[in-house]
């Protein structure tokens, strides 16, 4: 997707109308309010299944599919929030739960903008089953948001990631996790956080 407008790429919209032939679509966005009124943002879309969508079906059809995406999208990220939050309450991080809460009004603001616009164009509003995180999926939030932390309390990360009451193998955990941003045993060590793992030297990458 091409954005034709000055507006910088906005990370979340409302399809509101779209135009175009068998090349390409133009499709003009709800980007938010702003002190002069609400803006829109403008795009060129040369993605072959919408172009055939609109073409087929039609201008309602193709937004209706294209903010049913949007909708999916921002339900995923605050169920994946939401679960984070859990996570974060279940070990007493109070204030790291609060502070996700406190970022997750942008998101159901945006929500509630979907859900108008599908109950204006009398669409069904789209069914989200909420998919439970993995162990695995939760050690990894856990493991990324402390060692994207240079600060990260040595004794907090380990009380948390070295927890076997929760995770029940917390070194194939971590091994994981370390391995899903690509980086060594070594370098793992030389954060001011994780410098407990690894005491005697064996660890393989």
């Amino acid at each position: 997707m091409e954005t034709l407008s000055d507006y910088p790429i906005s990370l979340y919209k409302v399809c509101v109308d779209a135009s175009g032939n068998e090349d390409f679509l133009l499709l003009l966005s709800y980007i938010g309010d702003f002190e002069d009124g609400p803006k829109y943002d403008l795009n060129k879309i040369t993605d072959k299944k919408y172009i055939d969508l609109f073409l087929s079906d039609g201008e309602s059809t193709l937004l209706n599919k294209l903010n049913n995406e949007e909708f999916t999208k921002l339900i995923t990220y605050l169920d994946k929030q939401n679960s984070t939050v859990k996570a974060y309450r279940k070990k007493g991080a109070n204030v790291l739960a609060q502070s996700i809460i406190n970022s997750l009004s942008v998101p159901k603001f945006w929500i509630q903008k979907l859900t108008d616009w599908f109950v204006e164009n009398a669409f069904d509003i789209p069914v989200f089953n909420v998919i439970e995180l993995y162990k695995y999926e939760e050690f990894e939030i856990f493991f990324k948001d402390f060692y994207n932390d240079k600060e990260s309390d040595p004794i907090k990360v380990k009380s948390v990631l070295n927890d076997r009451s929760i995770w029940s193998n917390p070194s194939k955990y971590l091994s994981d996790a370390r391995k899903s941003v690509g980086i060594t045993v070594a370098e793992l060590k030389k954060h001011p956080g994780f410098d407990w793992i690894d005491p005697k030297g064996t660890a393989k990458d």
